[in-house]
């Protein structure tokens, strides 16, 4: 193929290639694996010198791509807009620019941005970076009611430390973890837990419930936390040994939130709440924090 003035050309692909440009003395310099084509009739693909060089698509799926960068858009004809395509690569300042009102991008698309070396997801409104830690109930210091001290549950040739959390008393376990260095969006999180007790665990559910406060260097080890945030099991029937996991909570509000600072948390078992009606400990095995 041969591009143009503009330095544009349209390929039509039925099958899978490996796409090469190459320059006048025919070195390579660019090259683009596995690129699905179809007939004509479905599909056409462009190759444009820089995003700026894009103009308004013509058939819906239409892939054109970014020569200076390797990054790929499919046309959007219900929108009348380019689609980004999931592995795409921007700078932290070009995001900037890659919005829905610019482009329609997919709730949960995947991007690389290349200044923080990070991946980031569409969550519908912006992109955000994604870390879940894991934290084991081994971690947790006794709050103001301490749960059971910690046991082993063994079954077939599995072993899990857990601690059992009461169903008459909101019993409590705190935590520190660092806020991520380039942390400035919300905090979720859920339980991983197991019914370590014979008590019939029919159609009952429970409730687990993480607050917390950020402190940095120079503040006292003390804090107002914001609003708990409740995590529920509902109207479940399992039997003893079970693993069960919440779904992820809505955002957790920490007071004075700031990236590199520590978190201080504290989960608890939330008797009070309505969904909350086993009538017995549940253990806690863990909780996933996600950082996005």
């Amino acid at each position: 193929m041969i591009l143009n003035d503009s330095g544009e050309a349209d390929i039509y692909l039925n099958g899978t290639y490996t796409i090469v440009l190459t320059d006048a003395d025919d070195v390579t310099q660019w090259t683009l694996n596995g690129v699905q084509g179809a007939p004509v009739e479905d599909v056409v693909v462009s190759i444009v010198a820089t995003l700026a060089s894009i103009a308004s698509g013509t058939t819906d799926g239409e892939l054109v791509i970014d020569a200076g960068t390797g990054n790929s858009y499919t046309w959007d004809n219900d929108n009348s807009k380019w689609r980004i395509v999931p592995g795409n690569i921007y700078t932290t300042a070009q995001l900037a620019a890659i919005i829905a009102a610019t482009y329609t991008i997919e709730t949960g698309t995947l991007i690389i941005d290349s200044t923080l070396s990070k991946m980031k997801i569409w969550d519908g409104s912006q992109w955000s970076i994604r870390e879940a830690e894991w934290v084991p109930v081994e971690w947790g210091k006794d709050g103001a009611s301490a749960p059971a001290v910690a046991d082993d549950t063994t079954a077939s040739n599995m072993t899990v430390v857990s601690r059992g959390f009461d169903n008459s008393a909101d019993e409590d376990l705190v935590f520190p973890l660092r806020v991520p260095e380039v942390h400035t969006g919300k905090v979720l999180f859920r339980v991983h837990t197991i019914v370590t007790e014979a008590t019939a665990f029919t159609a009952k559910g429970f409730a687990f419930a993480l607050q917390g406060f950020s402190i940095g260097s120079g503040d006292p080890l003390g804090g107002t936390p914001g609003t708990a945030v409740v995590v529920t099991i509902d109207g479940e029937t399992h039997a003893q040994n079970d693993i069960i996991i919440s779904a992820w909570s809505s955002e957790v509000t920490i007071t004075d939130l700031a990236s590199g600072e520590l978190a201080m948390f504290k989960v608890y078992r939330d008797v009070s709440d309505a969904d909350d009606d086993y009538g017995a400990d549940i253990g806690l095995i863990g909780i996933d924090i996600m950082w996005q």
